[in-house]
């Protein structure tokens, strides 16, 4: 009974015959041969103008395509226009609710194959404007994603996209497939920017541009590099704040930036501090003898603690690039500690020093290498801003007070403050208030993890016409 239908129907249409026929090339792989049959059968035959038949010459055409052989822009352009008509079929059965499921399952298929021709034609002919790229791919996403039923939702487009971006991560063989990843991850970001059901995916993404950003497009510029892979890291956690991966490379990362940001600053400072100091030490010994006179004991005193001090922030700048670990073989009355630190600084004194609950007073174990770093980056910031803000010195510009009683540290000046869209993030590498250039914003990242590193902990408050950072000084100090 079935083939007696089958032959009705065959004589009703004599082109399913033919359709017969040309299926049998394509599931042969004659792709070539299987899309001229196809294109003739449309010519003739209208009616087979069907979802297979024009699934089978969309295959075809890929396949040719993905060989290298025979392609053309011509093809290429044939390629899109069967999609699009195939998508109407598609469109037309979704308005009449009979969108069957295998063909939802071959839009996912036929997704896939849309972004990997937009790619090859780009590719072949791009005009070097990958925003052109990014247009077409996003043109597609949104064509394909508006053809869903109740059951068969938007994310489900959305998860083969994100499987094609890492397939292409993946694809060796392609010159530049970093390139199209990037730009297919952008276009991901784009498209789903207002969806608050595609946050992991986006935070993965937001990993990937990381990792794509260190791994390829590393240039020149070392500082700009990391700068944007931390972002990336920053939102992916955003997106997901539970992205534990994303936290350990993005504290992986600013480790590497400080690091590089010092042994930079460590191969210039040296030069200019062992230049200073033998400048220096070679003017006292000339004013010595040339005069026949001693230097006062005040001002010799000075000048070596200045000698020492200089001596303190290489060797602290040096262990830290070595991930060393504090030295704590010494223990250190920290105001005197504070007060050897002021020959550094024109315009300190000793009454910039403020020490409460003194009866209380007893030693403190620190690298005192590693503290000198901290304490000069700190007192230099307060200066610096001073004159960024033509804000006039004032007698006592920085106040440092030591709390015997609660342990607590703190350094204030008057220079105006953080401000408030800076938030806590003025302890991330490359945040800074001081401008966009490259190398800096590295200073108080630096600090505190030199404050960490000793188990201390450190933390900042406006006042009201500067800021105050608190120093919270622990027994304990922690792992390097």
């Amino acid at each position: 009974m079935l083939d007696q239908n089958q032959k009705k129907r065959d004589a009703i249409d004599p082109g399913i015959e033919r359709s017969k026929d040309i299926l049998k090339l394509h599931r042969k792989k004659e792709y070539q041969e299987s899309y001229k049959g196809y294109k003739e059968l449309f010519k003739d035959y209208p009616s087979q103008e069907s979802y297979n038949n024009i699934n089978n010459i969309l295959v075809s055409i890929y396949n040719i395509i993905k060989s290298g052989k025979n392609v053309s822009k011509e093809l290429i352009d044939e390629f899109f226009k069967f999609n699009d008509d195939y998508l109407n079929l598609a469109k037309e059965d979704k308005a009449k609710s009979t969108l069957a499921f295998w063909a939802e399952n071959i839009l996912l298929d036929l997704f896939k194959s849309v972004i990997e021709i937009n790619i090859i034609k780009f590719d072949r002919y791009r005009d070097g404007n990958l925003e052109t790229l990014k247009s077409d791919i996003y043109s597609a996403l949104k064509q394909y994603v508006s053809i869903f039923t109740p059951d068969f939702e938007e994310n489900a487009f959305l998860e083969t996209f994100i499987a094609v971006i890492f397939r292409e991560r993946a694809n060796f063989e392609r010159k530049k497939s970093n390139i199209y990843t990037k730009c297919l991850a952008e276009v991901f970001l784009d498209f789903t920017n207002k969806n608050p059901n595609i946050k992991k995916s986006r935070s993965s993404i937001f990993n990937l541009l990381s990792d794509l950003q260190i791994s390829t497009f590393a240039g020149k510029d070392f500082d700009t590099n990391y700068k944007k892979a931390i972002e990336y890291l920053t939102k992916s956690i955003e997106e997901y704040s539970d992205n534990k991966f994303a936290k350990n490379r993005k504290e992986e990362l600013e480790k590497v930036a400080i690091t590089h940001d010092q042994i930079r600053k460590f191969r210039h400072d040296t030069t200019s501090k062992l230049s200073s100091i033998g400048e220096s030490v070679q003017e006292l010994l000339k004013e010595n003898l040339d005069k026949g006179k001693n230097i006062p004991e005040e001002m010799l005193r000075n000048k070596l603690n200045i000698f020492r001090n200089k001596i303190n922030e290489i060797r602290g700048v040096f262990n830290f690039i070595q991930n060393t670990k504090p030295d704590y073989s010494q223990s250190f009355y920290i105001e005197g500690f504070l007060t050897s630190l002021l020959p550094n600084y024109q315009n300190l004194n000793e009454s910039c020093i403020v020490v409460k609950n003194k009866d209380l007073r007893k030693k403190i174990t620190f690298d005192s290498n590693y503290i000198t770093m901290a304490i000069d980056n700190l007192v230099k910031n307060s200066l610096e801003a001073y004159r960024r803000n033509k804000i006039e010195i004032p007698k006592n510009p920085v106040l440092i007070t030591l709390d015997y009683d609660s342990f607590l540290l703190t350094i204030e000046d008057y220079a105006g403050g953080v401000k408030k869209e800076f938030g806590d993030k003025i302890f991330e590498p490359y945040v800074s208030s001081k401008g966009t250039q490259s190398n800096i914003g590295m200073g108080l990242a630096m600090i505190k993890t030199i404050i960490e590193i000793h188990g201390w902990e450190i933390r900042y408050e406006n006042t009201e016409k500067g800021v105050k950072f608190i120093i919270k000084i622990n027994k304990e100090e922690e792992e390097y």
